[in-house]
C-alpha cells in the first residue's frame, strides 16, 4: 500500500532508467531487476522515471521559474539510477549512456546508484568536468550499490560512499537456483553476438562451432546491429531467429533442452536467471571485471578456438558468487 507523506500527497522517487530510448534491450534486462529488487521500496512511493539516454528537459526549460516538473526532483524523498555501464571517462562525448552536463545538475543532485558500473581503466581516469560534476551529482548521505571494485574506488575518490553487490541482475542468483541449472550441453542453443564490437573470425567460428555440435540453433539480437552483422556471416541459413524483444527470448529460454553461448553479458545473465546453462563470451571490461567479482564461466572471445568446444562438451556447473550481506546492507538503507 501506497504510504501517503500528507493528507494530500505522496512520497515520490526519482529513477534515472537507461532502458528508456535504449538501443539495447540488455538495459531492460538490467531494469527489470532494479524493479524486482527494490519492490519493498518502490511499491510504497510514486516512482517517476526519465531517461539517461537523453536529457531531461529542454534549454529553455531550464531558464524558467514556473515548470511544474522541476518540484519532482527538488522534493523527490530519493533519486535512483539504475545499473548499466554508467560512469564514463568523458561526459562531453556526443553520445552517453548516461547524458548529463552541467545544467543538469539540479534534477540528479544527491542521485544513488543501484548495481552501476564504469568503462573506466581505472578509478582516476576521468578528465576534470566529469569528475567535477559526477561529485556534485553523487549523493554522499547513502551508500552507493556498483557493480564491481573499481566503480567503488571510483565513488570513494569522488568524496562518496560505495558497497560492491555486484550487477542487480546477479542479485537474485541464489546457490539453490544455480545448482538447479543443468551441467551438462542440451541438444539446442540460443547464442547472441554484438555488432558495433566485431571480430569476423571468432565470431564466424563461434557459429561453425554452433552448427556443428548443437542440434537446433537459435539467434537473439539483443541490440539495433546484431542482426545485420549475423548476416554478413555465412552458416545462417538454418539458424532459428528469435523477435527482438524480452518476452520472445524468455519464452525460448523456458521452453527447456537449450544452453545460451554469447558475446552479450546482460542476455548470458538473463538465460542465467531463466535456469539455463550459460557460456558468457567477454569481448570488453564489464564481463571480465564481473567474472573476476562473481564467477560467471566467461570465456575470452580471442581465446575461442582453444576453450570454446571443450567448454561446450565438457560438464560444468554454475556457481555465482554473489554477497548477499552486502546487498542487504545496502538495501537496509531505505526499509
Amino acid at each position: 500500500m501506497i504510504k501517503l507523506k500528507s493528507d494530500n500527497d505522496i512520497d515520490r522517487i526519482i529513477l534515472f532508467d537507461p532502458a528508456i530510448s535504449s538501443d539495447n534491450i540488455g538495459d531492460q534486462i538490467i531494469m527489470k531487476s532494479v524493479f524486482s529488487e527494490m519492490s519493498f521500496l518502490f511499491d510504497d512511493h510514486f516512482v517517476m522515471q526519465f531517461s539517461t539516454h537523453t536529457p531531461i528537459m529542454h534549454c529553455y526549460q531550464h531558464i524558467s521559474k514556473y515548470d511544474s516538473e522541476y518540484d519532482y526532483f527538488d522534493y523527490a524523498k530519493y533519486k535512483f539510477i539504475g545499473g548499466s555501464n554508467i560512469f564514463k571517462r568523458s561526459v562531453r562525448v556526443i553520445r552517453s549512456d548516461w547524458n548529463i552536463n552541467a545544467f543538469d545538475y539540479r534534477f540528479y543532485k544527491d542521485v544513488i546508484t543501484i548495481g552501476c558500473g564504469s568503462s573506466l581503466k581505472d578509478s582516476f581516469s576521468t578528465d576534470y568536468y566529469t569528475k567535477n560534476l559526477y561529485g556534485k551529482i553523487l549523493n554522499k548521505k547513502y551508500f552507493h550499490s556498483v557493480r564491481d571494485e573499481k566503480s567503488k574506488k571510483l565513488i570513494e575518490n569522488l568524496g562518496g560512499r560505495a558497497i560492491n553487490t555486484g550487477c542487480v541482475t546477479l542479485w537474485s542468483l541464489t546457490r539453490e537456483h544455480c545448482e538447479r541449472i543443468p551441467v551438462e550441453k542440451n541438444d539446442c542453443v540460443v547464442f547472441t553476438l554484438t555488432g558495433y564490437k566485431r571480430d569476423v573470425e571468432n565470431d564466424q567460428y563461434l557459429v561453425n562451432t554452433l552448427n556443428r555440435l548443437y542440434d537446433e540453433v537459435y539467434f537473439w539480437p539483443q541490440s539495433i546491429g546484431d542482426y545485420p552483422y549475423l548476416c554478413s556471416l555465412s552458416g545462417i541459413k538454418d539458424i532459428k531467429i528469435i523477435p527482438a524483444n524480452l518476452d520472445a527470448y524468455e519464452k525460448i529460454l523456458k521452453q527447456g533442452n537449450i544452453d545460451y553461448c554469447g558475446t552479450r553479458l546482460h542476455g548470458g545473465v538473463f538465460a542465467i536467471k531463466n535456469g539455463n546453462r550459460s557460456i558468457i563470451i567477454s569481448i570488453d571490461n564489464r564481463a571480465e571485471d564481473m567474472d573476476l567479482s562473481n564467477n560467471l564461466n566467461c570465456i575470452n572471445r580471442k581465446e575461442l578456438q582453444t576453450h570454446l568446444e571443450r567448454r561446450i562438451m565438457g560438464k560444468f556447473e554454475t556457481n555465482i558468487i554473489v554477497d548477499r550481506s552486502r546487498i542487504e546492507d545496502f538495501k537496509a538503507q531505505f526499509r
